[in-house]
């Protein structure tokens, strides 16, 4: 789970960095950003929601207690996003 964290925080810092904004902002953070880039950082957002609320109900599985107050508006399907992970690589024979 913190792995994911730390893949969107470089991505989300990739997106301040000069050749992939049009300007210089004061705060790269705010819905000012051109669009291409606030739909990219919005997705990614939505990607890592997802991931840890699925990475929430297997240990809440594997402790066999239930997933803490999250509200049933903010659930996400338990089927996992197989294509947007890369496949581990190949173990040496």
């Amino acid at each position: 789970m913190l792995e994911s964290i730390r893949q969107f925080l470089t991505f989300e810092q990739r997106l301040r960095e000069p050749e992939h904004s049009r300007s210089r902002r004061p705060d790269p953070s705010d819905l000012r950003r051109p669009r291409v880039e606030r739909d990219a950082y919005f997705a990614a957002l939505e990607m890592l929601r997802g991931h840890l609320y699925r990475c929430l109900a297997q240990v809440a599985a594997v402790a066999k207690v239930k997933i803490p107050k999250i509200a049933e508006g903010m659930r996400y399907d338990a089927a996992w996003q197989i294509e947007a992970y890369k496949s581990p690589p190949a173990l040496p024979e």
